[in-house]
């Protein structure tokens, strides 16, 4: 009699479904499976067939991994600046572990730091520092943050953040970009490109000073202080280039200098020197200097649209010598353009003379000292192509000046009276033709021993309008050059011919004549200039007066 236990049910899904082992030993289990298996062969099949599609569908699985292989998502890395595109304009190469550091620099009540940067990188320590333990009590730092460019620093009294947050990465295209973070007290002040992009005035009557004990960090901060940063300083060392760092209108040549990729340089701010290093790209570090009234308006406006064309990069510096407000309010929306105040009250009473020109050797001194050298142009003068080779031309001479030279002699244009005010001989100058003052480049040292020289006479009125000096016009002029004092006085011209002469003759007059009239001509050419480019900003204070935030608007 078969044990109705063991026999199938129709509706079974599965060969062991009506199997069951209830109270019986393991010998008995075994014998009964055995004898069930014997009167069942029929179903044996259904294992092998299950086994079969699992070993088909590993295959199929095997065949798809071959064929497409699984691929992990790799970091979409920004470009980086190749260390060639660095060394052509002078300036620092800065790698991951490359850093320099400035031993005694210290920002205390007042500091500014201006230079050029260049990176395709979105994050970047480029300047830092503190106290000596890197606390965050007191600290100064300029980064980017996500493509952003940040002024940060804690005077004591709050941590304060300026902000420039351009559209579609402008910081970060592998460009130069001009960088000036000036603090004064309470008052802080960001510029980019030359346009004053955000400012701020904390509300207190505290004293701020930055005690910054640790020296000035360039293009990052050793990992051992990461930990110590304050929370608006990234832990992210700076990738590309630096140059022209100018700390408090004093420049640091970093070709004195070598730095390792596994050491930091350290660097007394008494290596800070005036002069530009002759291997800086002067395209972007030499700044285009000018003055203009209200009638010259017109005239600069081509000025400025043809540096901006052949010159992207310099900053046209203009000073006001009598503009009217809505003037004044144009030519600050032009990009790369700096518009100063010219303080005539300042300065000697003979100085409101505008004919006597005594302005130009004041505003040229104070510039060629921040940035080593200086281009000054006229109004009237247009731009055609770069200076750099002047400015090399320049650092060689003696006077550490390149300028044109006109027809007649200097004793044409020049009253005995001044070359005896300074100590010169009248028949000297007989024969050396008078200087063109509508460009001047000045570069090195030398440039500014000449023009300080220039500077004192143009302040003493017995010297730049000695007794018996006319202003007014011209005898007329004879066919060929005569060394005959004319009757007009040129004054400004005429002081700045005397004191060159006195330390150079040069020889290669002729040449550089020739060089100058191939850079620039005059806006009464027919020359194709598009209007000049305007760079609107838009700075918005939160309330709660510690941040700014910049939107500005596309170059138009």
């Amino acid at each position: 009699m078969s044990d109705s236990r063991l026999s199938p049910r129709p509706r079974a899904n599965t060969l062991f479904s009506n199997f069951k082992l209830k109270n019986t030993n393991k010998v008995e289990s075994k014998n009964k499976i055995s004898a069930f298996l014997a009167n069942n062969n029929h179903s044996i099949a259904l294992p092998n067939r299950r086994k079969g599609i699992i070993l088909f569908s590993f295959l199929v699985i095997l065949f798809f991994i071959y064929v497409f292989p699984w691929k992990a998502p790799q970091r979409i890395r920004d470009p980086e600046i190749k260390p060639h595109e660095c060394i052509r304009a002078g300036s620092l190469v800065l790698p991951n572990k490359n850093r320099i550091r400035i031993t005694s620099w210290r920002s205390l009540y007042y500091s500014q730091h201006s230079f050029y940067f260049r990176t395709f990188s979105r994050n970047g320590v480029m300047l830092y520092e503190a106290d000596k333990t890197m606390q965050t009590k007191d600290f100064l730092a300029i980064q980017l943050r996500k493509r952003k460019i940040e002024f940060i620093f804690n005077a004591g009294q709050g941590t304060v953040l300026l902000t420039a947050a351009p559209g579609n990465g402008q910081w970060t295209d592998g460009r130069w970009h001009w960088i000036n973070a000036s603090r004064l007290g309470a008052i802080a002040e960001l510029s980019v490109d030359g346009i004053r992009l955000v400012k701020t005035q904390l509300n207190t009557h505290h004293v701020h000073a930055v005690d910054s004990t640790s020296g000035l960090y360039v293009g990052g901060i050793p990992k051992r202080f990461y930990s110590k940063l304050h929370r608006f300083v990234i832990a992210h060392d700076f990738r590309g280039c630096i140059a022209n760092i100018t700390l408090n209108g004093r420049k640091w040549d970093p070709s004195e200098f070598v730095y390792s990729k596994s050491s930091t340089t350290n660097t007394n701010i008494n290596n800070l020197s005036n002069r530009s290093s002759t291997n800086m790209d002067s395209t972007t570090l030499t700044p285009v200097v000018t003055a203009i009234d209200e009638s010259q308006v017109h005239r600069v406006e081509k000025l400025i649209a043809s540096v901006q064309k052949f010159l992207p990069l310099t900053e046209i510096i203009i000073y006001d010598l009598g503009l009217k407000a809505a003037t004044k309010a144009k030519i600050r929306t032009y990009c790369n353009v700096k518009l100063v105040d010219f303080p005539i009250s300042n300065y000697p009473r003979h100085f409101r003379n505008v004919k006597l020109e005594a302005w130009r050797s004041v505003i040229i001194k104070p510039n060629l000292q921040s940035y080593g050298s200086v281009i000054y142009v006229d109004p009237e003068v247009i731009v055609k192509r770069t200076f750099n080779k002047l400015i090399r031309e320049a650092n060689k001479t003696t006077s550490g000046l390149i300028c044109r030279t006109m027809f007649e002699p200097v004793t044409a244009f020049t009253h005995p009276g001044m070359i005896k005010a300074l100590d010169q001989s009248v028949k000297s100058y007989q024969l050396l033709p008078m200087i063109d003052t509508r460009i001047l480049i000045f570069s090195g040292n030398n440039a500014f021993k000449l023009v300080t020289e220039w500077v004192r006479c143009t302040a003493d009125i017995d010297c730049i309008l000695p007794t018996g000096a006319s202003l007014g016009s011209c005898l007329p002029r004879d066919i060929r050059p005569s060394p005959l004092y004319r009757g007009c006085h040129l004054a400004s011209r005429s002081a700045l011919s005397v004191v060159y002469y006195k330390t150079q003759i040069p020889q290669d007059a002729k040449n550089w004549n020739k060089m100058i009239k191939y850079a620039i001509s005059s806006s009464d050419d027919e020359i194709s200039l598009p209007a000049p480019k305007k760079c609107l900003a838009k700075a918005t204070l939160k309330p709660s007066g510690k941040q700014i935030t910049l939107d500005p608007s596309t170059p138009h």
